[in-house]
């Protein structure tokens, strides 16, 4: 059965309610996330944040919501399991889930600096990347449900978003490096690299996964 299928037809308190619970989870996921100076815990304050934007497609609740959310959860899971793959590397060599564990890896490891940035450009929704199309999806089909007013919080916090992502992008490219490298397992490049081109390759072509749905 399609997703849409299960909240058909929307009652207006019905509907209320989960536009409520979308803009809680945006607001409070990303307010949230902006103090953290623990990496882990901005992924997870941030998963509540797009928990909230994936309501969205609940709200339009019509046939395009089935393609939009399938292709909005992809994008989320590449940049996310390429976040904290690098978030474990960086525990394991120092010991720490801070952001002075990202400090200088731009200079140190460009490879896995160049895996971050992809991912929180995605995260934070920023073009050519998969999570701005995630959004641009989502976005478009809740205005044309009528839900205008929960776009136009759900585009303030991701502008919001944009500060704490990018915190992380400053300290990898403007803080000295750790003396220290990072020993990285091939089974570990093999995954960043995976999660990486997905997260470009759905960016660049998003018709190949959402054309086929």
């Amino acid at each position: 059965m399609r997703l849409f299928a299960c909240f058909l037809p929307l009652d207006n308190h019905i509907a209320f309610v989960i536009s409520l619970l979308a803009v809680l989870s945006m607001t409070i996921g990303n307010l949230s996330a902006i103090w953290q100076n623990s990496f882990k815990r901005l992924l997870a304050y941030s998963g509540i944040a797009h928990a909230g934007y994936l309501l969205l497609g609940v709200l339009a609740a019509n046939s395009a919501a089935n393609a939009a959310v399938l292709y909005y959860s992809a994008a989320y899971g590449a940049a996310s399991l390429a976040a904290f793959v690098v978030l474990l590397l960086i525990t394991y060599q120092y010991n720490t889930e801070s952001r002075d564990g990202f400090k200088g890896l731009a200079k140190q490891n460009p490879f896995l600096a160049a895996v971050v940035v992809i991912a929180m450009l995605s995260l934070a929704g920023i073009p050519p990347t998969a999570g701005f199309f995630g959004k641009y999806y989502l976005f478009s089909l809740a205005v044309q449900a009528g839900y205008t007013w929960v776009v136009v919080i759900a585009v303030i916090n991701s502008i919001i978003s944009v500060f704490y992502y990018f915190g992380i992008l400053i300290a990898m490219f403007a803080d000295a490096p750790h003396d220290t490298p990072i020993a990285m397992p091939t089974a570990y490049k093999v995954v960043l690299a995976i999660s990486t081109a997905i997260t470009l390759l759905l960016g660049c072509y998003p018709s190949l996964l959402v054309g086929v749905l």
